[in-house]
């Protein structure tokens, strides 16, 4: 199953369910992919802390709105 597989899958479930997609994969169609899907956040690896806790607090502002 893919992250996006598992995304949909989730979304059917809960589709306020946070969702930080960890990938290793950056072109546009799997960006605008994942996004159409409903990701809340998409982070490339490699990746620092500060990326992953930028990409932490937008789902936090994101769950808070």
């Amino acid at each position: 199953m893919t992250g996006v597989e598992l995304l949909r899958q989730l979304r059917t479930i809960d589709p306020s369910l946070p969702f930080l997609m960890i990938t290793g994969r950056s072109d546009v169609d799997s960006v605008m992919e994942a996004k159409s899907s409903g990701v809340t956040a998409y982070i490339r690896k490699p990746f620092s802390s500060k990326q992953l806790e930028a990409k932490l607090r937008i789902i936090l502002y994101k769950m808070a709105a």
